[in-house]
């Protein structure tokens, strides 16, 4: 999990978050090109950015304590996480986020993602591990 734009507001947290995804693809694909004899198939990585309130707080033992989050945005993200292998698609990103980042992604596939314990459906678009994204 990442947290963005706890100190920036949630226009730029929705964009770092989405440079963040792309810029993880990136290295990712690096990384396989640099391993590419010693792995059976490529390193993949599925990726949920949603975005809103959530309780934010640091936590664990005084000698090792981390940064967290939870509440119902974060587990709206993970259950987006999980979507990207139902999609088979990289990156899932949350219409509030995208709407959030002032980028447009009609061209991509839009489906609307269902999640425990909301009744309504959230609209998501579906990025394919080969395309560059930037907000």
């Amino acid at each position: 999990m990442a947290l963005y734009g706890l100190d920036e507001g949630f226009e730029e947290g929705c964009r770092q978050a989405i440079r963040g995804a792309a810029e993880m693809l990136r290295r990712i694909d690096k990384l396989n090109d640099t391993m590419r004899s010693e792995l059976n198939e490529p390193l993949r990585a599925g990726i949920g950015i949603h975005g809103g309130e959530a309780i934010v707080g640091i936590m664990g033992p005084p000698a090792t304590p981390i940064l967290s989050a939870i509440g119902d945005n974060v587990n709206v993200a993970a259950r987006l996480e999980s979507l990207t292998k139902e999609l088979g698609c990289a990156i899932v990103i949350s219409e509030t986020v995208a709407n959030g980042a002032g980028i447009d992604l009609a061209h991509f596939p839009r489906h609307e993602a269902e999640t425990r314990g909301r009744a309504a459906m959230i609209p998501v678009y579906a990025v394919p591990q080969d395309h560059e994204l930037e907000p």
